[in-house]
């Protein structure tokens, strides 16, 4: 989002928090991809405690294969989030390929699963309370 003054911004829900520290506890690694330095994202990531990587010289998909390589861990191991276009390569290449109910048509084909909530509307919450339950925590209310 972009303010009349030119400050870019972007829309998340405060009850992602939750369902992110929740993934952390279960010792699940996460890390935002992003093409170039976003400022708002960068911000939103330490506050998070999130591992935020950039590159402005790669694409997504080399950046995350950059950090497979790096965790030692398998593409089939690896759930990707991604919304728009530039995500493909990655929800391709991802075991597991993950988009946004407002995600761009190209995405929902590619996805495995698809969320009921929209970006920065709770998704990531959604998500995590699927991871967590699978996984064992506690259960969805």
């Amino acid at each position: 989002m972009l303010s009349q003054d030119g400050t870019e911004s972007i829309i998340c829900n405060r009850r992602d928090s939750w369902g992110l520290n929740e993934m952390k506890r279960l010792g699940i690694k996460m890390v935002v991809i992003n093409k170039g330095l976003d400022p708002a994202v960068s911000k939103r990531c330490q506050k998070l405690k999130l591992e935020y990587k950039y590159d402005a010289t790669k694409d997504k998909l080399s950046i995350l294969k950059d950090v497979l390589v790096r965790e030692q861990v398998k593409p089939e191991s690896v759930l990707y989030v991604g919304d728009d276009t530039i995500d493909l390569p990655c929800l391709k290449y991802a075991g597991l390929a993950v988009t946004v109910a407002d995600g761009a048509s190209e995405c929902k084909k590619a996805a495995d699963y698809i969320t009921e909530k929209n970006g920065g509307q709770g998704a990531v919450r959604e998500l995590c309370e699927l991871i967590v339950v699978a996984k064992g925590g506690l259960s969805r209310t």
